[in-house]
């Protein structure tokens, strides 16, 4: 078991687990700079326990159904195995890597602002245990879809509604059921099932390539999930900026709102498909271009559900509104394009790690900057 933990490890954590001490290092600075502000908040218990277990499951689900785990699985399952070993394997692996990507970097950022006592944080961090060893259960047990929703919103209700000493029987003992059903699953099951048919054409002529990014998003649904909860978010900014002047209300929203991260690396998710683009003639007009146009068109819809609901609160909309979302849709767009043909994303171990790299920010924190300086003009 220890050789194929470790070989599992290794692209996660890099050789000798060099990864666990940067990001060690990174969560230390982290806790330094916010506590240094003088900042403190009290943060509800049961907010603090459903951000551990939300964000441990999240990222735990897309390390094990990332599409290089699957294919490291490809290897081992050639090989003779132990079905509980390698499940094990793979799941602890997973399970260490989300805690040091995950799991620390939110416990450091609320600690160091947030007041809370000993027992909440263990608790917080039973939850996130719950919450990386339900991800892999779900993941190993998906074909009973009906069971594991019901299974997840029994959790979050227990959180809600017991008290605490109900709550530690409750998360051990959903513990010691995912463990059980660890040791019960099929490690074929680790394996992202296989596409059923036969593979459609993309088709050709100017329309393929926005096809193309339309296939990709469906095919990723968590792609789509985070463009849905930012138009959440687009929906629920105006209600938070209530009272505030519009001059800096809406390119601080427009801003926000460029900050969809699987949009902005549709080209470096993809490695064989940068390359082939790389190697034909024509890439700006032929590829480049049309992504720029779709970026334009999903910030524009996420922009008329802000406009929309910054109407709905009561306040006034101008055509100079519609002009500054279009110019910010296009800076937005423009620069995404920029750094993707210049400075893609390489060397990356899981997709968690591409969400998770700092260019990401780069646009987003330029349009802020751009936003406050729009809104000292106007």
């Amino acid at each position: 078991m220890r050789m194929m933990f470790e070989s599992f490890a290794r692209g996660l954590l890099g050789i000798r687990y060099r990864r666990v001490f940067r990001e060690m290092a990174v969560c230390a600075l982290l806790f330094w700079a916010l506590r240094s502000t003088g900042y403190r908040v009290r943060i509800a218990s049961e907010v603090l326990y459903i951000m551990s277990m939300l964000c441990a499951a999240g990222v735990m689900w897309r390390t094990v159904s990332s599409a290089e785990n699957a294919g490291h699985l490809d290897g081992l399952l050639m090989l003779p195995f132990h079905r509980q070993k390698l499940v094990f394997a793979c799941v602890g692996a997973c399970g260490i890597y989300t805690l040091f990507t995950a799991v620390m970097p939110l416990t450091a950022a609320l600690a160091a602002v947030a007041v809370q006592g000993p027992a909440e944080w263990a608790l917080s961090w039973l939850c996130a245990g719950n919450g990386i060893g339900m991800a892999a259960a779900v993941w190993l047990y998906r074909k009973h879809k009906a069971l594991m929703v019901c299974w997840g919103v029994f959790q979050i209700m227990g959180i809600f509604c017991l008290e605490t000493g109900f709550l530690w029987c409750l998360l051990a003992g959903n513990l010691m059921l995912v463990l059980l059903l660890l040791a019960k699953a099929d490690a074929y099951e680790l394996r992202p099932y296989a596409e059923k048919g036969k593979a459609r054409r993309t088709g050709s002529g100017k329309y393929a390539v926005f096809r193309y990014f339309v296939r990709y998003l469906t095919a990723h649904k968590n792609y789509l999930v985070n463009t849905g909860m930012l138009a959440v978010v687009a929906a629920a900014l105006p209600f938070f900026f209530q009272g505030m002047d519009r001059q800096f209300v809406l390119p601080i929203g427009f801003a926000i709102l460029s900050l969809n991260t699987p949009l902005g690396v549709l080209l470096s998710c993809d490695p064989s498909l940068e390359r082939a683009v790389r190697s034909l003639p024509g890439q700006i007009r032929g590829f480049f271009a049309p992504y720029g146009v779709f970026v334009f068109l999903c910030n524009g819809a996420l922009d008329l559900v802000f406009l929309g609901s910054w109407q709905i609160c009561g306040n006034r909309t101008l055509p100079a509104d519609y002009g500054m979302a279009v110019l910010f849709c296009a800076l937005g767009a423009a620069g995404t394009v920029f750094m993707e043909y210049f400075f893609p994303i390489r060397g990356w171990k899981t997709e968690n790690d591409l969400w998770r790299h700092p260019r990401k920010y780069v646009v987003p924190a330029a349009l802020l900057l751009a936003a406050g300086i729009v809104s000292e003009i106007i």
